[in-house]
């Protein structure tokens, strides 16, 4: 029968693998060139995304009869490390988000090239050169430069169909940034690229505020409070986001100061985000959101359970499992651009499964 365990890190002791744990790692050789248990791990268990691809690799180790256990980061790179190194030790495939995957990667990659287990590291960034002459190692992400080009897009639509959008007639479009963690690579690429969307089609645009938010729905509520403390929300031009959890933050925040001015008059604002997760699908759905940018957790955590477990073992046989045409063990799944239709569809398919 299949087992999954989780574990939560705790700040005082690094955590110890229980006796079922134990069990699920304790295979033999020839079932290790076929099927691999893999130990799952993400930065933290706070980020709504992260979630999301835990929850799916989860679905598809149960699909796949895969064994898997999950432990959670908690931001901390030393017990992310020790549960890593001590998953590999016991011949445990292992999936990392890492913590600091600057750090990180080439360790990870490398001990498990050495117990010769499959290693793949996912969203957070790689260098391809790091998975050179490393047959068992993989990354698995999504094409960041998608994002820019996607949430450009829904912003020069809107534009074009909403022809008041400037309400300080300064010919500009105003943009509070929100942005992700401080020198992390997607916020760099996400940023710069819906930036140069914006220059190339033609439409200027002022920064009036950008916020580091680290990713997380209460620092983009926090910072979208704050903001309005001194700023009138019908002032608001347009909201860009690293990613959903701090454009439903921000969102959050300006729901309440409506509560507080007790205002009859409805004053939307357009927010566009990235991941497609649940919560983001429905306020695009319902119209709180202008549109977000589908990072597929779904395919992701699929190719994930089949490269860890050896099940597909270079990207010919991964391109035949999955009908996508992936060219390398630098694996780079396709975003999706969400608009209200869209998500309408989504929640609708989601809601009848």
């Amino acid at each position: 029968m299949l087992k999954v365990s989780y574990f939560k890190n705790s700040s005082k002791s690094v955590p110890v693998i229980c006796s079922l744990a134990l069990a699920l790692c304790c295979i033999s050789p020839a079932q290790a060139d076929t099927t691999y248990p893999i130990a799952v791990t993400t930065y933290t268990y706070t980020d709504l995304f992260m979630n999301h691809m835990r929850n799916s690799i989860h679905k598809y180790c149960k699909q796949e009869q895969v064994q898997c256990v999950f432990f959670d980061g908690d931001n901390n790179e030393k017990t992310q490390m020790d549960f890593v190194n001590s998953k590999i030790n016991e011949n445990m495939a292992v999936a990392v988000a890492p913590v600091e995957p600057t750090s990180q990667n080439k360790p990870i990659i490398n001990s498990a090239n050495n117990q010769k287990v499959p290693s793949i590291l996912f969203n957070r960034g790689l260098n391809p050169e790091d998975l050179k002459n490393k047959k068992q190692a993989w990354y698995v992400s999504s094409r960041e430069s998608d994002v820019g080009l996607f949430q450009g897009q829904m912003i020069e639509e809107y534009l074009k169909t909403h022809k008041d959008w400037d309400k300080n007639g300064n010919g500009k479009l105003d943009i509070l940034l929100f942005k992700g963690a401080k020198d992390h690579y997607s916020v760099k690429i996400r940023t710069d690229r819906v930036l140069e969307y914006l220059e190339k089609a033609g439409i200027e645009y002022d920064i009036v505020e950008e916020f580091n938010c680290d990713w997380l729905f209460e620092n983009g509520y926090s910072s979208m409070k704050e903001y309005l403390v001194g700023n009138a929300l019908e002032d608001i031009e347009f909201i860009v986001s690293n990613n959903d959890d701090m454009a439903l933050g921000a969102i959050a925040a300006m729901d309440d100061i409506r509560v507080e001015l007790d205002s009859s008059e409805e004053i939307y604002v357009p927010v566009v985000g990235v991941d497609g997760v649940k919560d983001a699908l429905s306020a695009v759905a319902h119209g709180q959101m202008l549109g977000t940018v589908l990072q597929d957790a779904d395919e992701m955590s699929k190719i994930i359970v089949l490269t860890a477990s050896g099940k597909v073992k270079n990207a010919k046989e991964l391109s035949e499992v999955t009908g996508h045409p992936y060219k390398s063990r630098y694996v780079l799944v396709p975003y999706k651009k969400i608009d209200k239709s869209v998500a309408e569809d989504l929640m609708k398919a989601s809601a009848e499964k």
